[in-house]
């Protein structure tokens, strides 16, 4: 008997009229909409979302094929039930379409992020919102998964098979997916995506049914009650800027003025971490942390407190509303956590809703990153970042319209992104002490060294990490 590989794509045709089914196997917080809703972005791939359509989504994805090459399956497709039905359906309307379905892999070890993610971005999903406990949803999705076998005759009809992972970046699962597919997208292209991803807003809403009773299940039914709070048990492992932009200019940068010898070590040193995968998959910068890893903010920081407080009427509503973005004075690690804490929390209430769609629930708050220089030595690269720029928000509160200035305090003394490290010995917090050691005054010899550059923009948002 020969068994064919699923995950082997060197045959794959995505020729001018091919048609593909994206079967999305996954569970709740795995990522699948966002990793969607780029795939639709990017390329104008079709998207069926099961929460959107109920009862009528496998005949809208069917039918979709009637004016569209790519159709992408938003389900959670965990049992094979599911997937047969899905598979089936599309095999009777064709069976020259090729169904590729992309798998999370979702185990038990996973429960931790996929309850963070739900928990971070509030009441932005059709079904499991914050305010309703969760935990046992998701335990149930992740417990009763089926696990994708094309050896199986309910998933025998699938073609090929991406595997993917919670843990990977949006930007890694996606470049993942469009390579085996054959399809390809620039930086600007992610990055516009990003944008339109970023502003989406979950508009449909259902509820969760006990099918026995055919009411809807309580809170106590559904396991512990969950609330935000700003008690330090309840604090994210530290708050930070996610970076959106690509990083990939970094590594093959254009120097103000730096001799041979450091850009040829730093190629080296460049090539070696490409080489042995030791660029980090996604960036940020940390700005507080929470737990025994936490310090006191660092006196330098203002030089990050941009932007005044804008016209007397719109002072007057930030002063009556958001009393906490209009002071900035206190230093201390928890007065930080606190003020990230209440801005953050603040885009999932009703009394102070950011009003902007580039600052939407999951996200944050969008803030200007500029890049002064990369400084490097033998075991690790990082960005040295010479200043961070929060843009103003809009704000409706109750009908009243105004804008806020945010501030941005960081603990670390310079703040920064680290690039990748050597080895799995070598810690990105590390980074801080090679920075100080620069600072301190670099041995030409044995690091660290710097290329300085001419300021580089880049695009993050403020928010909560979780992992």
């Amino acid at each position: 008997m020969i068994t064919r590989d699923v995950r082997d794509f060197s045959c794959f045709k995505n020729e001018l009229n091919s048609q593909i089914l994206i079967l999305l196997v996954a569970a709740v917080g795995s990522g699948k909409t966002t990793t969607a809703l780029y795939l639709h972005h990017l390329f104008n791939f079709t998207h069926i979302q099961s929460d959107d359509v109920g009862k009528a989504f496998k005949k809208n994805v069917v039918n979709a094929f009637k004016t569209s090459n790519v159709v992408i399956a938003d389900r959670n497709n965990h049992l094979k039930k599911h997937r047969r039905e899905i598979c089936e359906a599309v095999k009777m309307k064709s069976p020259d379409i090729s169904i590729v379905a992309v798998d999370w892999n979702i185990s038990n070890s996973d429960l931790p992020t996929l309850i963070s993610r739900i928990n971070k971005r509030g009441e932005n999903h059709q079904t499991l919102i914050t305010s309703m406990n969760f935990t046992n949803v998701v335990k149930n999705f992740v417990t009763n998964r089926d696990a994708l076998n094309v050896s199986e005759p309910d998933d025998e009809l699938i073609d090929y098979v991406i595997d993917l992972s919670v843990e990977n970046s949006t930007l890694k699962n996606i470049s993942l997916i469009s390579e085996k597919l054959k399809f390809i997208f620039s930086e600007s292209d992610f990055e516009k995506a990003s944008e339109k991803v970023s502003a989406y807003v979950a508009t449909t809403k259902k509820q969760i049914i006990n099918k026995k009773s055919k009411k809807m299940l309580s809170d106590e039914k559904l396991g512990i009650s969950l609330t935000l709070s700003t008690d330090k048990t309840q604090f994210p492992k530290f708050y930070g800027i996610r970076i959106v932009s690509p990083i990939t200019p970094f590594l093959s940068p254009d120097p103000i003025l730096t001799d041979s010898q450091t850009m040829s070590l730093f190629t080296s040193i460049c090539n070696t971490l490409t080489l042995n995968k030791r660029i980090q998959p996604e960036f940020h910068i940390t700005l507080v942390r929470s737990g025994p890893e936490s310090k006191n903010a660092q006196e330098p920081f203002d030089i990050f407190e941009v932007r005044g407080l804008g016209p007397a009427e719109d002072s007057m509503i930030q002063e009556l509303y958001i009393p906490e973005l209009a002071q900035f004075t206190d230093l201390t690690n928890e007065s930080l956590l606190n003020y990230y804490s209440r801005i953050l929390n603040r885009l999932e209430t009703k009394q102070g809703r950011i009003r902007e769609g580039r600052c939407s629930v999951g996200d944050g708050i969008v803030v200007d990153i500029y890049v002064g220089s990369i400084v490097f030595n033998s075991d690790l690269i990082v960005l040295k970042v010479t200043r961070m720029s929060p843009r103003d928000c809009g704000v409706d509160m109750n009908g009243t319209l105004g804008r806020v200035s945010l501030k941005i305090g960081c603990t670390n003394k310079f703040a920064h992104i680290t690039i990748g490290t050597r080895n799995e010995s070598i810690k990105p917090f590390q980074s801080n002490s090679v920075l100080e050691q620069l600072e301190a005054g670099a041995d030409m010899n044995n690091g660290p060294w710097e290329i300085k550059l001419q300021e580089i923009k880049l695009k993050g948002f403020l928010t909560s990490f979780w992992y």
